[in-house]
């Protein structure tokens, strides 16, 4: 159950975030109605060389699973600092100081 629990959740929170990034930077559309932000986000992203632009796609997907571990962390205890006492429970088992590493162990067997 852990396993198709964070295969699952890499899949939405990783891949098809990517993907809609892919999506967005790509995407020669006109900014207009756009937040600030990313109007300058997406002119950085086209002063970029094709290889810095990848470079940017693996800085966010970092970002993200890097994130989505924290919190995972946080939920099954093995982050420290967590202030709220949270018990996850996937298919009526709990599942204390899992799911972080089951995330990551995850993400390792990809390669990513």
């Amino acid at each position: 159950m852990v396993e198709s629990f964070v295969e699952s959740l890499y899949k939405s929170a990783v891949v098809d975030n990517m993907q809609l990034y892919r999506q967005f930077f790509a995407d020669d559309q006109s900014d207009e109605g756009t937040i600030e932000y990313w109007r300058q986000a997406r002119a950085l992203y086209h002063r970029l060389d094709a290889k810095d632009k990848e470079t940017l796609f693996a800085i966010i997907e970092s970002t993200i699973v890097d994130s989505v571990s924290t919190v995972l962390g946080m939920l099954d205890g093995s982050t420290a600092g967590s202030v709220v006492d949270v018990q996850v429970m996937l298919d009526g088992k709990a599942r204390e100081g899992e799911l972080q590493d089951a995330f990551l162990a995850h993400v390792e067997e990809l390669g990513a």
